[in-house]
C-alpha cells in the first residue's frame, strides 16, 4: 500500500508483535529519516482510513530531536463517539540492531488482505 513512514516502535510495536494481543495502542510512535516528508503519507493515510480530521499538535521538546505529533480522529464504531489516534513521529536514524517485517493483522484490528507489512524492531532488541 506504501502508507508507512518509518519504523513502528513503543507500544503499538508490541501489539503488532504479539500473537494475540489484549489491548490496542491508540497512541503510535514511528522513527522516520531524517528529512522524510510526511504530508504524502497523511495524505494517504486519509485516503485510505476512515478519519475524520488530521490535525498536528505543536509541542516543544526539550532536546534538540525533531518530532512532530498527529492527531487523527474517527468515530468510533463502538460507542458512536469521536475518538482520536495519536501519531508521534521521531526523525532519527534506525538504532535497532534487528527488524523484522510483519502484517499488520490481528485480534483487535479489522482488516483484511492485502495485509500492510511494516518494519518493526525485533522482540530480541526491544527495551523493555
Amino acid at each position: 500500500m506504501g502508507c508507512i513512514i518509518g519504523l513502528i516502535i513503543g507500544c503499538a510495536c508490541l501489539m503488532l508483535l504479539m500473537e494475540h494481543p489484549r489491548r490496542l495502542s491508540t497512541d503510535i510512535d514511528i522513527i522516520a529519516e531524517p528529512g522524510t516528508d510526511l504530508d504524502k503519507y497523511l495524505d494517504r493515510a486519509s485516503e485510505i482510513f476512515p478519519f475524520k480530521d488530521v490535525e498536528e499538535q505543536k509541542r516543544i521538546g526539550k532536546n534538540n530531536i525533531e518530532k512532530k505529533h498527529f492527531k487523527f480522529t474517527y468515530d468510533s464504531p463502538i460507542n458512536n463517539r469521536p475518538f482520536y489516534i495519536l501519531l508521534d513521529v521521531l526523525f532519527e536514524h534506525n538504532h535497532y540492531s534487528e527488524l523484522v517485517q510483519k502484517e499488520i493483522q490481528n485480534d483487535l484490528l479489522l482488516t483484511e488482505p492485502e495485509y500492510v507489512t511494516v518494519s518493526l524492531p525485533s522482540a530480541n532488541c526491544m527495551k523493555l
